[in-house]
């Protein structure tokens, strides 16, 4: 009996749904998106994806967000609970302080059977203006924690420190390196999620170009510069005629 009132629960939700899209697009879909911006799925189980909504009010652990396609506005209650995983990755009570109203959200989890309107006990929530996706950061390796697996670049925007975790590609002057590869000064390009309130980035991808490169004046031919590069670090060479 417990699951048939469930199941029809979920089914009157699905209607909700289902008639605020058809209304808009004048097709029956538990599929929808908008350009880029937002993006709801359910799956027949009653398991919900949405991207891209932007808060509405936050009371206590309960968040309300609207998503819109075209004139078309469909407003969620998000519960969140101390299993909730928040992204970034910080404890739910100090995340719930951090969203604020206007952000845009992306949370999935099981649809609840609320008649008034959406509602997603959700697994997890992730906030938009506080993490980014495939950011790219270019600049100078101004210090390195090896033992943290971190290193931190100076770029023309302040300081980003860069988190080298397990799995990640890394380069150096087209050669497979570690972080204890990696000398100050070298210039680096990091790929990967961005904690735009600690300016914290997750790597994924990080290609480094050695910053010690040596130069050559050659006045008695390439031998002079092989000579030179011999005595340096044994970085690039770099041979330049004398005129």
């Amino acid at each position: 009996m417990k699951n048939t009132q469930t199941i029809t629960g979920i089914r009157v939700v699905f209607a909700v749904i289902g008639a605020a899209l058809v209304f808009a697009y004048g097709a029956n879909s538990a599929y929808a998106q908008e350009g880029v911006g937002s993006s709801l799925s359910i799956a027949p189980t009653g398991q919900v994806i949405v991207k891209g909504a932007t808060v509405t009010a936050i009371s206590g652990s309960t968040i309300t967000a609207s998503t819109k396609w075209g004139s078309t506005v469909l407003t969620w209650t998000v519960h969140t609970t101390g299993s909730t995983r928040f992204v970034p990755v910080i404890p739910s009570k100090e995340a719930i302080q951090k969203i604020k109203v206007g952000h845009s959200i992306s949370f999935s989890g099981a649809l609840a059977t609320s008649l008034s309107r959406p509602t997603v006990n959700a697994a997890v929530v992730q906030d938009e203006d506080l993490v980014q996706q495939s950011v790219s950061v270019v600049g100078t390796v101004e210090s390195i924690d090896t033992q943290a697996g971190s290193f931190v670049l100076k770029t023309d925007n302040g300081t980003t420190s860069v988190r080298v975790g397990t799995g990640v590609l890394m380069s150096r002057d087209g050669n497979n390196a570690k972080i204890g590869s990696i000398a100050i000064g070298d210039s680096a390009k990091a790929t990967g999620t961005l904690e735009v309130s600690t300016r914290t980035l997750a790597a994924e991808r990080i290609s480094i170009k050695s910053g010690n490169v040596a130069s050559a004046v050659v006045s008695d031919g390439m031998f002079a510069a092989f000579i030179n590069w011999l005595k340096s670090s044994r970085g690039i060479m770099t041979a330049v005629r004398a005129r």
